[in-house]
């Protein structure tokens, strides 16, 4: 396996219902997984959600991502089950920017 390194970073990252939660959370990408920090309104951590990127579902050769507006959030959905999970990211082209990350390292098949 190769070593762990950071190559995307973003703070005010909203995070699963995008009705109800503040994007006050930071959103990490390494090469091997994506990394929720998920803070409080107020600035303290809550926990840490970690998904592997090797466990993005993927259906005829194409990865399972997709950007979406929700509410006025540019909105990555991506499947590591049979449901979405939601970042909604207050800059615009953010997303697509993990998403590109995202893909390219599916298309790699680093694990």
């Amino acid at each position: 396996m190769t070593p762990e390194k950071v190559i995307l970073k973003c703070e005010n990252v909203q995070y699963g219902s995008l009705v109800f939660a503040a994007p006050v959370h930071e959103l990490v990408l390494t090469n091997h997984k994506l990394v929720l920090n998920e803070n409080n309104f107020w600035g303290g951590s809550k926990k840490e959600h970690t998904f592997m990127i090797n466990e993005i579902k993927s259906h005829e050769g194409n990865t399972l991502i997709s950007i979406s507006d929700k509410l006025g959030l540019e909105t990555l959905e991506i499947y590591f089950g049979s449901e979405p999970t939601l970042f909604g990211f207050l800059e615009k082209g953010e997303a697509q920017i993990f998403a590109n990350e995202i893909n390219a390292l599916v298309a790699a098949n680093i694990d």
